[in-house]
């Protein structure tokens, strides 16, 4: 039983070989109708045209993959680096434009301007100062150092104390009330007026103004506390 399946797949075998090498051999041995073969070939191109000639120096080598990337990136590096550099260089020249020459120091306002003496100073301090401004035809100084000799007066004689700190309002209530208050108070706002008004003072205005500090200087009410 088993040697008859056997032998026919062997039959079945030998046979799809003969069919597939006998259609095979037929096929090759098939004859073609010239006729047929000239119509079906007629109006072809059979000639081999040369391949075109290809210049090197425009010949573009393809960039490995990968590598473009990276060529894009250092470019845009580049880019950002110059105009960084440019900016720097734009700032540096503008900031150089502006700085003062070297060797020159720069006078500010308070250089400019003269130590006046104050109520601090000595009190010869204070008249030579007077006598110098009044020579010179400065009226606003002079009435500046009357009002600072008037408080100098004040602190000798026991009435206010001093101090770089305090205003004219501390001294006027230091003084309370009564005769030598009222006086200090005129003076106080003939100061404010002439002095930090910024007020041009003339002759007329100070020969006006000069007795009033006078007065209370050698004032007997002054001299006595």
């Amino acid at each position: 039983m088993g040697w008859s399946v056997n032998k026919l797949v062997l039959k079945w075998c030998f046979f799809i070989l003969c069919v597939a090498y006998c259609g095979s051999s037929y096929a090759t041995h098939l004859e073609l109708d010239p006729d047929k073969w000239d119509e079906l070939r007629r109006g072809l191109d059979y000639s081999e045209a040369p391949p075109p000639e290809v210049d090197p120096a425009t010949y573009n080598v393809p960039t490995p993959i990968g590598l473009g990337l990276w060529v894009q990136m250092l470019k845009i590096f580049l880019y950002i680096l110059l105009i960084g550099a440019l900016i720097f260089l734009i700032v540096r020249l503008i900031l150089n434009s502006k700085k003062p020459e070297f060797g020159k120091k720069k006078t500010t306002k308070n250089e400019t301007k003269e130590v006046l003496p104050t109520a601090l100073s000595t009190m010869d301090q204070l008249w030579e100062h007077y006598h110098s401004a009044k020579e010179s035809g400065d009226y606003r100084e002079c009435l500046r150092v009357l009002y600072q000799i008037s408080i100098k007066k004040l602190a000798e004689n026991g009435w206010i104390v001093t101090g770089a700190e305090k205003t004219n309002t501390d001294y006027i209530n230091e003084l309370k009330i009564g005769s030598v208050a009222n006086a200090f108070t005129r003076l106080t706002q003939v100061h404010e007026y002439s002095w930090y008004g910024d007020t041009t003072i003339d002759s007329e205005d100070f020969n006006n103004y000069e007795p009033w500090f006078m007065n209370f200087i050698n004032s007997p009410e002054v001299e006595k506390k």
